[in-house]
């Protein structure tokens, strides 16, 4: 089988550096039948320090891996290394095991890899460059890709706005370099993209190949520059309702589903309905979830300045041009989007993030957050990245409103 081509992401680093949090409870590693077979054929028995009997449970139409009573995996040994692969090598692993923290997304006529940022090697750029390992990453696309059609079609650019893979990339390269440019602060780079796209959308312009494609593009983007910038300095005051929709999507992104939640569902269901009904309210404490995210004041919270250091807009630029650059936003990648709406979801991330930051800083005690709160933050709002309900009825609430572009650009959710 011929092996397909990968492409990575500028500037990002990973190696694994055997820290075994993605072995802790925080990830469900459910098992196909070849998974599950080979798991069987390897024959584990209680003196090799697993219980047969419960290394593998039923999970909805097939199984995951069984945990031990604190959570980590049932494979994991007490030095905090993978049973499996030290007895049998990576390639025996379970999918989901072998290619975490690490994405693969169609991208044309190549293959986009990403990293997941709830890794803390990939959040701090830890390792050797995702480039420097595409060879080696290149044998497993195909199982990270198995039920895909061999020919995946270019996400929509606008909602009922077809178009192709040439286009599609020249869009995102311009988007790309719009959010690279450290030259203007993060929170307006934001509203740039946001009408560039407005202004491309008007132009109504169709499949576009040549010097002159770029040359275009690059013209509209930059009319869309006064637009801006006058919509930066008119940012105004949030809506209530914005203030209410930010909490939810911070919430969905920031709640974890550990294996003991599912050994106590009514309890964990309970857990989340209260959850949810503090977080629309946006009165008194937030609930404590734990890692740094412990029970403070909403008002402490939503009052708090927080405007970015230079490492933490550094940080978040990193962090969002790998998603763009990996196609994890839109298409396959995330919800099937079209590109405009995968981009606006980028955005309002943004503010889910410095919510979650600031939320960091106010239960460790510090007025500001710094890099380390952003840091945290990105852990815990890109593992449900993906994973959580579809934000397109949320974005669309906030863009008629006109909150998702003060959303970027706001510094205090409340005075």
């Amino acid at each position: 089988m011929k092996l397909p081509v990968l492409e990575a992401p500028a500037g990002q680093n990973w190696s694994c550096h055997g820290c075994s949090k993605c072995c802790r409870g925080g990830l469900l590693i459910t098992l196909d039948a070849a998974d599950r077979q080979r798991i069987l054929d390897q024959n584990w028995s209680t003196t090799d320090g697993v219980d047969p009997a419960s290394m593998m449970v039923p999970h909805g139409r097939g199984h995951r891996l069984g945990h031990q009573p604190d959570g980590a995996c049932v494979f994991l040994d007490p030095a905090g290394r993978c049973r499996i692969h030290a007895r049998f090598g990576e390639a025996a692993k379970p999918l989901p095991c072998r290619l975490y923290p690490l994405t693969y997304h169609p991208s044309g006529p190549r293959i986009a890899v990403g990293v997941r940022f709830d890794c803390p090697s990939a959040v701090a750029n830890r390792g050797a460059t995702l480039s420097s390992q595409l060879e080696a990453l290149r044998p497993i696309a195909p199982s990270a890709l198995q039920g895909m059609p061999e020919s995946v079609p270019a996400p929509m650019l606008f909602a009922g706005v077809s178009t192709d893979w040439p286009t599609f990339h020249r869009v995102l390269r311009r988007l790309d370099a719009v959010i690279a440019a450290s030259d203007v602060p993060l929170s307006q780079r934001w509203i740039r993209g946001m009408h560039g796209l407005a202004a491309l959308r008007k132009a109504g312009l169709g499949p576009m190949s040549g010097r002159d494609a770029d040359t275009l593009l690059e013209g509209i983007f930059r009319g869309a520059l006064t637009s801006a910038a006058s919509a930066v300095t008119g940012s105004g005051n949030l809506t209530v309702v914005a203030r209410v929709l930010l909490r939810q999507q911070v919430l969905d992104q920031a709640r974890r589903t550990t294996v003991h939640d599912l050994e106590q569902k009514g309890r964990h269901r309970w857990l989340l309905l209260k959850a949810a009904i503090q977080f629309l309210s946006g009165s008194g404490n937030t609930p404590d979830l734990g890692a740094g995210f412990s029970k403070v004041s909403f008002n402490a919270v939503e009052s708090m300045t927080a405007g970015t250091s230079p490492e933490s807009d550094a940080l978040l630029t990193r962090y969002f041009r790998v998603k763009l650059q990996s196609v994890a936003f839109c298409g396959v990648g995330y919800h099937n989007l079209p590109l405009h709406e995968g981009f606006l979801a980028l955005a309002l991330q943004q503010a889910v993030i410095t919510w979650l930051a600031r939320w960091h800083a106010v239960s460790a005690g510090r007025s500001r957050p710094v890099v380390e709160d952003f840091e945290q933050a990105i852990q815990r709002a890109d593992h449900n990245w993906g994973h959580g309900r579809n934000p397109a009825p949320v974005l669309r609430l906030l863009v008629q409103k006109g909150d998702l572009e003060r959303l970027c650009v706001i510094q205090r959710l409340r005075s």
